[in-house]
């Protein structure tokens, strides 16, 4: 009996930002008997890009809700540089190539990498944008920076991504985070939307 486990995330969702303490610990107690993949959804794409000033003030009440549901912080960083800042542009393609490319060479470690992509932006106030933050996070991992923001502009590099993002798209995903499993080729929604531990732990147990 073949089992897998999805999880669909997006590097700009201040929802799957939350949900990242839950999911770790997901992933640290099932990982050692069902395989984990983590995917990007490519949240903000399209039309969706633009100015995150325009939801500033929605996007602000949500973090607070994240924060007193989860636990996690937003920095002050985060609302100066991105959430306020006009001159940012959310955009979920670049963070999705940079997680696809990882998986390639490292994938025990995307969580890891997943959740230093959300420590750039959410803590840091860095952009997803800016190919310096991706300098910074790949030398974190033992890259060769340049190297590997060389191999982020390659156009399969975009292209499995962007595989990524339409199977997410064909799966019907209506938000993030979600969790899917795999077994016997039939996909069983497992997480929707940032859940307790405990909750996903026993739709898990049941699925499995």
């Amino acid at each position: 009996m073949s089992q897998r486990i999805f999880y669909i995330y997006d590097a700009l969702c201040g929802w799957c930002y939350g949900f990242s303490p839950a999911v770790r610990r997901i992933y640290d107690t099932f990982s050692p008997e069902i395989p984990f993949e983590i995917i990007s959804g490519g949240m903000v794409m399209g039309a969706r890009r633009g100015p995150m000033t325009q939801m500033a003030a929605y996007i602000e009440q949500a973090s607070k809700r994240i924060t007193e549901m989860t636990g996690v912080e937003f920095s002050p960083a985060f609302y100066e540089n991105i959430l306020y800042n006009p001159q940012y542009n959310g955009d979920s393609e670049y963070p999705g190539i940079a997680l696809s490319l990882f998986k390639s060479q490292r994938p025990e470690e995307s969580f890891d990498f997943s959740a230093a992509l959300q420590k750039a932006l959410f803590m840091e106030g860095k952009s997803l944008s800016d190919m310096a933050t991706y300098h910074e996070i790949a030398l974190q991992f033992g890259f060769e920076p340049g190297e590997f923001v060389a191999a982020m502009q390659l156009p399969e590099a975009r292209e499995i991504a962007h595989s990524e993002f339409d199977w997410v798209k064909g799966l019907g995903i209506q938000g993030f985070p979600a969790m899917v499993g795999l077994k016997d080729e039939k996909l069983t929604l497992l997480a929707n939307g940032c859940m307790p531990f405990e909750s996903v732990q026993e739709n898990i147990l049941k699925w499995k």
